[in-house]
């Protein structure tokens, strides 16, 4: 844990995760990051969250890329801060009768933890649909 926490820090501490929470600062920011392989974007997301208060909502291209997003943001930053994922409720887009109940759960929970004014800084991984 020890080498993940210094780590962390390294990318908390490099000048382009720094430009990216200068720019998070003037609201609304709508930053796209592009060009990054291996985990290299779980890292600078985790370094950028852990730098900045307040609600931070990431959108991926598909629910599998959300899926492997939140579970590395997850292991990365569960000693600072809740990271929920919030998938869509239907099993299949624009057919709203079929609801898939673990995920509306799974929203529900997302919701209240938007809800709760305790939460300084707090992530959502979520993905188009």
């Amino acid at each position: 844990m020890e080498n993940l926490s210094r780590l962390l820090g390294i990318y908390q501490q490099d000048a382009r995760v720094k430009e990216i929470v200068s720019s998070l600062e003037s609201p609304p920011a709508h930053l796209n990051l592009s060009g990054m392989t291996g985990a290299m974007e779980s890292f600078c997301l985790a370094g950028t969250i852990l730098q900045s208060k307040g609600i931070h909502l990431i959108i991926s291209k598909s629910k599998e890329e959300a899926a492997y997003l939140y579970n590395d943001l997850q292991s990365l930053l569960s000693h600072a801060l809740e990271v929920s994922f919030l998938p869509d409720s239907f099993k299949q887009p624009g057919k709203f009768e079929e609801i898939k109940q673990n995920q509306v759960i799974e929203r529900t929970e997302c919701i209240n933890q938007l809800a709760n004014p305790n939460a300084a800084s707090y992530a959502i991984v979520s993905y188009p649909e």
